[in-house]
């Protein structure tokens, strides 16, 4: 009844499929059911066309095997939207993982689709333990409120949500951590060591997701190099300057300046300029 399949074979040997009209075939069987599982979906719509990612799950299962349920996220084809989950620099649209007192799950929004509604669904679908849960839009600093959010695809087209699921201090603890080290405000520290040889730290922060450049001047007004160059998720950022320019050349001694712009997603422009100098 689909434009078509996305079939992942586990075994190393070859395997042949049928399809019959008539049969459904939900894949593997959990040997053990999950104590927890919670399905994530994402919809949207494009001149009157309509886009969606409805089968992605997260479970909770009472076993060490847990990895054998993993299913990798298929390959996107055309314009799409996609959610999945990353474990061990794999994508993922159904992570099992066996836990005792939590677990904390990054979640990824994707889509071809530019500054269009995405409508973002969290249904726990079984809860056995009766754990709590805490979703945390990550992109945009905020809580999510309730199993539902909605949002603006983003230009980079990348969303990133953290669910924290588990005992209730556990989401407690853990939510309290990940809201406090996400920034308040846009800041660009003073690089260190000031004065430096050869080299410099640079670190900034950003509320939310935006674009960034981060370069450097010389006292004339000249550019010296580009630090950063495109889309950043909300958070604390750690550059590196070597003292070199755009050639790899080596820098004169001397007094530089190092200037941080945000483009905010919402139109928002900030910008901080701080001196910083070399001595050889």
């Amino acid at each position: 009844p689909f434009g078509g399949y996305a079939l992942y074979n586990r075994s190393s040997t070859n395997t042949v499929i049928v399809m019959r009209p008539t049969g459904i075939s939900l894949g593997k069987k959990l040997e053990i059911p999950p104590t927890f599982r919670l399905r994530i979906s994402a919809q949207t719509e494009k001149n009157k066309i309509q886009y969606g990612d409805d089968y992605n799950y997260f479970s909770k299962v009472a076993a060490d095997r847990s990895a054998e349920y993993n299913a990798p996220e298929p390959e996107s084809i055309g314009d799409n939207i996609s959610v999945y989950f990353e474990q061990d620099g794999k994508r993922l649209t159904q992570l099992y993982r066996s836990s005792n007192d939590g677990d904390i799950v990054d979640v990824f929004v994707t889509s071809t689709l530019e500054n269009v509604p995405v409508r973002l669904n969290f249904d726990i679908e079984n809860n056995d333990q009766n754990d709590a849960i805490m979703i945390i839009d990550i992109t945009r600093n905020r809580i999510v409120d309730g199993n539902t959010v909605e949002f603006v695809q983003t230009e980079s087209g990348v969303s990133t949500f953290k669910v924290i699921v588990g005992r209730k201090n556990f989401v407690d603890e853990k939510s309290f951590e990940t809201i406090s080290e996400l920034p308040k405000e846009f800041s660009l520290n003073q690089n260190y060591p000031n004065p430096f040889n050869p080299s410099t730290h640079i670190r900034y922060a950003i509320p939310k997701q935006g674009r960034v450049t981060l370069k450097v001047y010389n006292i004339l007004g000249h550019e010296v190099r580009t630090l950063e160059d495109g889309f950043k998720e909300t958070g604390i950022y750690d550059k590196t300057w070597d003292s070199k320019d755009v050639l790899g050349r080596q820098a004169a001694s001397g007094i530089y300046v190092y200037r941080l712009e945000y483009f905010g997603l919402d139109g928002k422009r900030l910008f901080q300029s701080k001196k910083m100098l070399l001595l050889k």
